[in-house]
């Protein structure tokens, strides 16, 4: 994929879940793959986002939408359960688009984590 911008490597994290012997079970994240890319400002992501807003001083905001668009990785599927994460930040995957299902490349819409 020849995409403008600068390469960032973002880790693909997937849940898993444990008994946690009283009933209930635990949650925890690891990494399946660091996968290359490019990561844009989410431009005009309104519809991907629906549902995503937070009350900010009053105002209705989506806070960091972004777009990861990377080959599509061999040997793994990426889904909207698995979360990414970079820069001691996760984001949650809200949408992976396959353009066309050509399998040529993925865009990932991502929202920050809460």
């Amino acid at each position: 994929m020849r995409l403008p911008g600068p390469k960032t490597t973002m880790a693909v994290q997937r849940v898993t879940e444990t008994a946690d012997g009283l009933g209930g079970v635990t949650e925890s994240w690891s990494t399946i793959a660091n996968i290359e890319g490019v990561l844009s400002a989410g431009g005009n992501t309104t519809a991907r986002f629906v549902g995503r807003e937070k009350m900010i001083h009053g105002k209705s905001t989506v806070l960091s939408s972004l777009i990861f668009y990377c080959d599509v990785p061999e040997g793994i599927t990426i889904t909207e359960k698995d979360r990414m994460y970079y820069n001691s930040m996760a984001y949650d995957i809200v949408f992976v688009y396959n353009p066309g299902n050509m399998n040529h490349h993925l865009e990932i819409s991502l929202f920050e984590a809460q």
